[in-house]
């Protein structure tokens, strides 16, 4: 269920922009935005058997780099959850699921992926069910682990302004 609220989460937050060129949309983006400069932020999630990761990915010219990091580290920290926004991150999961599944590569990957993880293989009609299943507690819960965990960051380009992670 945690691995599941986390997905949801990731939606929530926002997965970048649906459409070539597109703006992003979601907590992340929104909070990306209302700094100047050109950004492109996304919620990432990696969910192992034992651990995974949460957070974001932000592409941004280097001069607004410190208060993009910034605004989207905030976000992180404060996020919430609505019933309308978890809502609408079961049917957006659901509809990636199923494309997900259109492919006969990607049925036998996820297939490979699940046995290694598990040991064993979900249907794919149970995945309505499990999806359906998680509340908007579930997603405030994951939430609030996202906003007392430790944070770590990447960075690559001109760094100048890209803030150090202990004044995050």
């Amino acid at each position: 269920a945690d691995c599941m609220a986390a997905l949801l989460l990731q939606r929530v937050l926002g997965m970048g922009a649906s459409v070539k060129y597109g703006t992003g949309q979601g907590k992340l983006a929104q909070a990306a935005g209302a700094v100047s400069g050109n950004a492109a932020v996304s919620a990432i999630c990696q969910t192992y058997s034992d651990a995974g990761l949460l957070g974001a990915m932000v592409v941004c010219e280097a001069g607004s780099a410190g208060k993009v990091v910034g605004a989207v580290a905030a976000a992180l920290r404060s996020a919430t959850v609505t019933e309308e926004e978890v809502a609408a991150a079961k049917k957006i999961m659901l509809a990636d699921v199923y494309t997900l599944l259109e492919d006969p590569l990607q049925q036998v990957e996820n297939m490979g992926a699940q046995l290694l993880v598990s040991g064993d293989v979900m249907p794919a009609d149970k995945l309505p069910e499990l999806i359906g299943g998680l509340t908007t507690a579930d997603v405030q819960a994951a939430a609030k682990k996202l906003s007392s965990a430790t944070l770590s960051m990447g960075a690559v380009g001109n760094l100048s302004t890209v803030p150090y992670l202990d004044s995050l």
